[in-house]
């Protein structure tokens, strides 16, 4: 049978087998710049937070991409002083980093001014202001990740991806883990569905498991192991209707109005398809008086772990007020972000 969930993994023995080959691949480890930016206790408190595991390693290796890139920016401080805390506002920060990274995959850096080196006409803050060929648009980005249960989320995404990553390195096996849930996951849930896989797959006494394939499916979630090679968690879009809503509502008064104003919403634990939230912000637009947001990117990184590579993808949701000229609009943001993203 499988060991005993352990938040840290480390007494999970096919997590370590793993963790000791993907060292010797360099898969795992603190990339240089970020020890070179932040201090060991950062590390540790963010350790705390999402767990030890293949996620973790994936994230920081990002992370250290993003910073690389980023840290030239008049302003950059601010941001460091923002990532440093681990707290409540580090997803959006994390967002916004990683928006600036792909504005900066096209846009010249010269172009891109961050928080707190620029005011508007009234005097305003936003996060990011974009000099475009006629002109600036303003940014605001943030993430629907910053809710006290993210925490769980994220390590027992670690601890399943542990699972399958250690089953593909010790067997040879490539497996996919995807998780469709009904309602909001609870870690009582989640001890639950490693229960489950433990007696559906581990023989009894040994650390060997049975090689099949299932789908279970409860009123809380349903789940399948197939062939393949990532780990997927899929939380309904109606719980996170409100948090959108009072997203947009709260980014939307750190513009000017008459401005190519555009918020950016980072929803990655939400959903595999965009669709289902597109329609929901244009709900959004249809039925509130909002007329100083132009559109709204709805940024997606899926929860995957395969060659450390992240796969993005943007939409942009746009206002249906007659008072905005939705193809200028999309105009903008294109001429400002890479293709392949959107």
């Amino acid at each position: 049978m499988f060991p005993a969930i352990e938040r840290d993994l480390s007494k999970n023995q096919l997590f370590q087998s793993w963790k000791k080959k993907s060292v010797s691949e360099q898969l795992l480890g603190e990339p240089k710049i970020l020890q070179e930016e932040f201090s060991s206790e950062w590390f540790r408190k963010l350790k705390n937070v999402i767990g030890d595991g293949p996620l973790t390693s994936r994230f920081l290796a990002n992370l250290a991409e993003y910073i690389q890139c980023i840290q030239g920016l008049d302003g950059y401080d601010n941001i460091k002083k923002r990532l440093e805390k681990v707290d409540e506002g580090f997803y959006p920060v994390v967002s916004e980093i990683e928006f600036i990274y792909f504005l900066l995959l096209k846009t010249s850096s010269s172009c891109v001014h961050l928080e707190c080196t620029f005011d508007t006409e009234r005097k305003k803050h936003p996060e990011l202001k974009v000099d475009y060929n006629s002109g600036s648009a303003f940014f605001e980005v943030t993430s629907v990740q910053d809710y006290k249960e993210m925490g769980s989320i994220l390590q027992y995404f670690n601890i399943l991806t542990a699972l399958q990553l250690s089953i593909k390195t010790i067997y040879n096996l490539r497996r996919k883990i995807v998780i469709e849930f009904s309602k909001y996951p609870t870690e009582k849930m989640f001890v639950a569905i490693y229960k489950m896989l433990n007696k559906k797959i581990g023989k009894k006494g040994t650390d060997a498991f049975y090689p099949i394939l299932f789908q279970e499916e409860t009123d809380d979630y349903r789940l399948t192991f197939s062939e393949g090679n990532e780990v997927i968690f899929d939380l309904p879009t109606n719980l996170f209707e409100k948090k959108i809503k009072e997203k947009l509502d709260e980014e939307t008064r750190h513009f000017d109005v008459g401005k190519p104003n555009y918020i950016v919403l980072d929803v990655t634990p939400i959903v595999l398809k965009m669709s289902s939230l597109e329609e929901k912000v244009r709900e959004y637009f249809r039925y509130t008086q909002n007329k100083t947001v132009w559109g709204v990117l709805l940024m997606s990184n899926r929860w995957t772990f395969k060659n450390l590579e992240p796969a993005y993808k943007i939409c942009i949701a746009h206002q249906a007020s007659p008072l905005i000229d939705t193809k200028r609009s999309l105009d903008i943001v294109s001429g400002l972000l890479p293709q392949k993203i959107y």
